[in-house]
């Protein structure tokens, strides 16, 4: 059906095009439909380079106006680095300085993204990152939450089932290899977690569509706030700027219920 829209774009009906792109076949399908019309070099037909401009409008209006990356506030393991041993990481909860500061960000947030903002919350099913979001969203306004969505892509790493007493040998290991290529045993390297979150990216934030669309009242979402790990939030930002494995490795974790604005 994309295809079907060389012709009219031949007759200059871009606007036409834009407004239907998105709805027509899908963007991932749109992608492979302006590559039939274009030639290796970049160059085309008329119709195949206004399909490209036209294909990249309707991407761009299908985002929302902001995506918001949260950590989760301090959590019991931040305060008492043994706990992982004897508590499974899922089940780590805030202490009370972390639903304190969970309250805080959502004023953040709101005072970010104004009073008429529509929200979408993308939670990860950690008990620290689902408290976060209840308290985040007790500041921000639960009207303004228009659906919640709990996906364990966007979950912390897998370390281990439950990190063992000499755990810090591991983290020597992870230095010496690197944490994006480290792979825990009976756990994942930062390259793994990397793939989740891509695939979360790609199939909620840029394929838009019914993932954004509306809220209950049919109301347009224009803001997704994800609440997440530090090192989820680092992949994320790596893949958005291509950063490298090298580069990867310089950037340090946001800290407790900081956040990222993506505008």
């Amino acid at each position: 059906r994309l295809l079907a829209y060389a012709d009219a774009m031949a007759d200059g009906s871009a606007t036409a095009f834009a407004a239907a792109a998105g709805a027509a076949a899908g963007l991932l399908c749109g992608a492979v439909g302006v590559q039939r019309f274009l030639r290796p070099n970049g160059t085309g037909t008329t119709a195949g380079r206004g399909l490209l401009v036209a294909y990249n409008a309707a991407v761009r209006a299908a985002l929302p106006r902001y995506v918001i990356l949260v950590r989760h506030g301090e959590s019991q393991a931040n305060a008492d680095h043994t706990l992982l041993r004897r508590k499974a990481d899922n089940l780590i909860e805030l202490t009370a300085r972390g639903s304190q500061q969970a309250r805080a960000v959502g004023e953040r947030i709101r005072a970010v993204v104004g009073e008429d903002a529509y929200v979408h919350v993308y939670v990860s099913p950690f008990q620290r990152t689902l408290q976060t979001a209840r308290g985040l969203e007790s500041s921000l306004g639960a009207s303004r939450v228009a659906r919640w969505s709990i996906d364990p892509r966007i979950r912390e790493q897998e370390f281990g089932n439950i990190q063992p007493s000499d755990f810090a040998s591991l983290r020597h290991d992870q230095r010496a290899v690197g944490r994006f290529w480290y792979r825990f045993p009976s756990g994942e390297s930062g390259a793994d977690v990397y793939d989740r979150v891509r695939q979360w990216w790609d199939t909620t934030v840029l394929a838009g569509g019914a993932q954004l669309c509306c809220g209950p009242s049919g109301r347009t979402v224009d803001v997704v706030v994800a609440v997440t790990h530090g090192l989820a939030m680092r992949l994320i930002l790596m893949q958005l700027n291509g950063w490298s494995p090298l580069t990867f490795h310089s950037v340090w974790n946001a800290g407790n219920a900081h956040m990222y604005v993506l505008r």
